[in-house]
């Protein structure tokens, strides 16, 4: 089994700030084309909003609640309504930017940003920590199960829902 980090990758300690602001440039870039396409496809409004709070999300170095994201949208664009950045969700998520991948020890909606490679979620319920895995043998079950109830897989999300050794 492979634990993975949680969420994206914390900026380096050991690399400058200037390859930090680089790192994050090119993710927002990245980003920022995809949600650029998605509204192309659908034939949406460019908006700055939009621009302003997927760079909030692209800032985060873990998974996100909707509230958590929206404090820190109004903080740094207090303009920005509640609205938009509850409108924007479902917009991110359908471009492949962002999956909603759990729900947290508050049964709120969890967010990472989408495209990563495939993993599984342990989930604390105590402190609401949440470890990142990825285990083949667990994929390879699952696999044998759905094919021998006739099932063939589309997606699934695995997630553990336990109390983590710092919590007791």
């Amino acid at each position: 089994m492979k634990v993975l980090s949680c969420g994206r990758q914390a900026p380096d300690t050991q690399t400058s700030g200037a390859a930090n602001a680089a790192q994050r440039k090119k993710a927002t870039s990245h980003w920022a084309g995809k949600l650029a396409e998605h509204i192309r496809e659908q034939d949406l409004n460019h908006s700055r909003s939009r621009e302003d709070i997927l760079q909030q999300i692209v800032d985060f170095d873990r998974h996100f609640t909707l509230p958590e994201l929206l404090k820190k949208v109004q903080e740094k664009f207090p303009s920005i309504g509640s609205a938009t950045v509850y409108r924007s969700i479902p917009l991110f998520v359908a471009a492949g930017i962002l999956q909603e991948s759990l729900a947290d020890q508050d049964k709120l909606s969890v967010y990472e940003l989408g495209e990563g490679a495939h993993h599984d979620h342990i989930v604390c319920l105590k402190c609401g920590t949440i470890f990142e895995f990825h285990d083949e043998s667990i994929e390879v079950a699952q696999e044998k199960l759905i094919s021998k109830l006739g099932f063939k897989a589309v997606r699934h999300h695995h997630v553990i829902y336990a109390d983590c050794l710092k919590a007791r």
